[in-house]
């Protein structure tokens, strides 16, 4: 007999069983809250801090928080009065940032930074909540708001949808939703772990090659940097900024309106496998607001583009594409002058381990890491002779490209995993499915 199901009055949770009703998540929660960043340039602040402190990046890629990557001080404690410690367990909301709208559940106890939205459940499965508003998140996002990047309130969590499910049906359809996305966690794992063996193979030939070049008879010279160590004898180092035909720019900070249809326009999640890819931009601009944006720079093809900030701070992108586009400001751009440094070669160079361990030295930490223009244009790469670095570019070139595939192809398989275990979700938080032991 088919499910008896009535409107929701919610577009995103559509239909769902007679006897479910809608309410909001304040109604349903006991504690909602936040916290605060102790100032991050002092150290008495964090030096052998003992106390776990949750930050957005801690939410990145991740449904269970067991660890975080920053403790704090009884100092801190001491001197942030805003700072609240919240007991296990509890639900997070990444409320801005890169991370923002992931959502995790804390199996520890812990302080947050401002960043982050803690909600504790009043009588319902905590585990229930962390899947209707994992199944909400889109929902939740298109309610964001302001600032260089979309920002949600603690307002917005407050009155979002909540269904009024009893206890006993939120238990099974936790029960039911851990057994079945564990395995399909293990899928993803192992995809990603694949990926990640692919990745560290490919940027250890880039580094050996960028730095010590296609004989390795030659001779090697101590580079005088000790991220970068020995290179080949007739190789030289230099700073970014000196060898780049514009000087290195982010796009701009100001937040623009999305239209239905216009100009691209790309931000760190565009950074994929290597290259700006046009299918995860972030929407569409006008062309008003693109002329506005090209007034600071205007990308193009060839043009290398680091993230600095957020949880993929150090991924590096080329443009592979003769298209317009706008870019937004957690995107810096490289562009060299290819007489004397090909475009293509310093694309290896910055997509390099070692390049990669410098910005890790160098990057700050407020709510999340990033990385200043001042710093990238210091950074110091590695630099052959003209003909060498055409050898090296048409040399990577053929060896990656079978690997590239392989990885792009991976990618797709946990795209569509991913998003499988999205529709999973929703499909039982909504009641579209129901778990049989309780109907």
């Amino acid at each position: 007999m088919a499910e008896k199901m009535k409107p929701s009055g919610i577009d995103w949770i559509g239909d769902v069983p007679n006897e479910w009703d809608i309410t909001k998540v304040k109604y349903r929660t006991s504690q909602i809250g936040s916290g605060t960043t102790p100032d991050s340039g002092n150290p008495l602040y964090y030096e052998d801090g003992c106390f776990p402190w949750i930050q957005s990046g801690d939410l990145y890629n991740a449904d269970y928080i067991r660890d975080t990557e920053k403790k704090i001080t009884e100092l801190a404690v001491a001197d942030f009065n805003a700072l609240t410690w919240y007991e296990k367990e509890f639900v997070v909301v990444a409320m801005y940032g890169a991370s923002v709208g992931n959502i995790a559940i804390s199996q520890i106890s812990s302080y947050t930074n401002q960043a982050c939205c803690v909600l504790k459940a009043k009588d319902d499965d905590l585990r229930y909540l962390f899947y209707f508003l994992s199944a909400g998140k889109e929902n939740m996002l298109q309610m964001a708001f302001g600032g260089t990047q979309p920002n949600i309130s603690q307002a917005i969590i407050k009155n979002l949808p909540f269904l009024d499910v009893s206890h006993n049906e939120q238990q099974a359809i936790a029960d039911f939703l851990d057994k079945e996305c564990a395995q399909i966690d293990s899928i993803a794992a192992d995809l990603e772990k694949q990926i990640a063996l692919l990745q560290q193979y490919k940027k250890s030939l880039i580094t050996e090659t960028v730095t010590k070049g296609l004989d390795k008879s030659a001779p090697m010279k101590d580079s005088g940097n000790s991220i970068i160590g020995s290179v080949n004898c007739c190789y030289t180092t230099k700073k970014l900024k000196y060898i780049v035909e514009t000087p290195i720019t982010d796009g701009p900070h100001e937040t623009p309106a999305l239209v239905d249809d216009g100009i691209p326009f790309l931000s760190a999640e565009s950074v994929k496998n290597g290259i700006l890819d046009f299918e995860y931009k972030r929407g569409y601009i006008s062309e008003s607001d693109h002329k506005f944006f090209c007034k600071k720079i205007k990308p193009q093809k060839n043009d290398v583009f680091i993230v600095k900030s957020g949880a993929t701070t150090g991924n590096v992108g080329i443009v592979t594409v003769d298209q317009e586009f706008s870019i937004w400001s957690p995107l810096a751009l490289i562009r060299c002058d290819d007489k004397t440094v090909l475009q293509k070669f310093i694309y290896y160079c910055v997509g390099s381990n070692y390049f990669k361990h410098e910005i890790e030295q160098a990057w700050s930490y407020g709510t999340q890491q990033n990385i200043g223009m001042g710093v990238i244009e210091n950074l110091t790469v590695v630099i052959p002779p003209i003909d060498e670095q055409k050898k090296i570019v048409h040399y990577l070139d053929d060896v990656l490209a079978s690997m590239d595939e392989m990885i792009i192809d991976k990618t797709k398989q946990l795209e569509i995993i991913q998003q499988h275990k999205k529709s999973f979700i929703y499909e039982y938080v909504t009641g579209k499915k129901r778990v049989k032991e309780v109907r």
